[in-house]
């Protein structure tokens, strides 16, 4: 058995590489079944840390990142890390935990996270860690409100990943992170760019960021930027093109097992339909999509997709299901 586990994990891996998350999900959990059956346990200390850390991103993909097993992943790997001493996994294991905290609404542990983040990626110098620390740092300022600190951060994660060179070298840690800087960072510094009265440079700078995702080839990276640049395609009511934009994210993300992705596309593609003249397909598709983001236990972007959902009625003369939908988007929010 002791043998088979680290065969089990590999096969994870390549699985987890191709994009293939519910058969990663299945490889890895196998092997932590395995490790568990192991009479000396705790000879595999560094086998189990080595598997949560790689189930992390799958789990993410297929749970949604503030599912309930995405925090029992990174937690134990936290607490494997400090009784190991493993300081230099400790990085990817709090970004996946501040992953999880952020998209549950848990604003100001995220930052608090992210800040810690900056300090220990700082200290292990290692530029790809540096970039994603301040995408972190950037993301939870962004959701607090402070958009001009949050662009200004995310273009200095932004500058220090481009700097990184040879992409397809790093493919390893693009499996492990889910996601890259350059990418990530743009689609969140030109949603702040939106908000900050610049609708030109934030389509723009979107734009480079889907460039870079499809440079990636990678699905996680597709689907999160085709869903951010339907999203800024609905909010500036270019809904053709986010429709477009929201069906292939929908695509990629059912292929690829996504429900995070899933959720958020299916949200923003019935909006734009709502906009096309098509209301009744359009709110039938929000419905879908707010069931499914509430189902993976998140609150992060609750008002936006409810704010969605009036409008959408409101646009259909149904004016009882609108107040409905603002009074719950009032309600709703972050926990803090």
């Amino acid at each position: 058995v002791a043998r088979a586990i680290p065969y089990w994990r590999r096969a994870g891996e390549h699985a987890a590489g191709r994009s293939a998350n519910a058969e990663a999900v299945a490889h890895l959990s196998k092997a932590l079944e395995l490790i568990a059956t192991v009479p000396n346990a705790s000879a595999l200390l560094e086998e189990e840390l080595a598997l949560r850390m790689a189930i992390g991103g799958p789990l993410m993909a297929t749970k949604g990142y503030g599912a309930p097993e995405v925090e029992c992943a990174y937690s134990r790997a936290s607490a494997l890390c400090e009784q190991l001493g493993r300081s230099a996994e400790l990085f990817p294991v709090l970004r996946g935990l501040w992953s999880c905290y952020n998209v549950r609404g848990e604003l100001q542990p995220a930052h608090d996270l992210a800040k810690r983040l900056v300090v220990l990626a700082d200290a292990q110098e290692v530029p790809l860690r540096r970039a994603l620390a301040r995408r972190a740092l950037g993301t939870a300022l962004f959701f607090l409100g402070q958009f001009a600190e949050a662009t200004a951060t995310l273009d200095d994660g932004i500058a220090i990943d481009d700097a990184v060179a040879g992409w397809e070298e790093h493919r390893s840690d693009l499996v492990l992170y889910t996601e890259r800087a350059s990418v990530a960072g743009r689609l969140y510094s030109a949603w702040a760019l939106w908000f900050l009265g610049f609708p030109d440079r934030a389509i723009d700078t979107m734009e480079v960021g889907f460039a870079l995702a499809q440079r990636l080839a990678h699905a996680n990276s597709l689907a999160f930027a085709l869903t951010r640049v339907a999203l800024l395609h609905n909010l500036r009511r270019e809904f053709a093109a986010a429709e477009r934009r929201a069906a292939a994210a929908v695509d990629i993300a059912r292929q690829h097992h996504m429900a995070e992705w899933l959720a958020q596309a299916t949200m923003g593609r019935g909006f734009a339909l709502v906009g096309l003249g098509q209301q009744m397909e359009g709110i039938a598709q929000l419905r879908t999509g707010l069931a499914a983001w509430k189902e993976l236990g998140n609150r992060l972007l609750d008002p936006q997709w409810l704010g969605y959902t009036a409008e959408a009625h409101l646009r259909a003369n149904q004016l009882d299901d609108a107040l409905s939908a603002l009074d719950r988007a009032a309600e709703a929010g972050p926990t803090g």
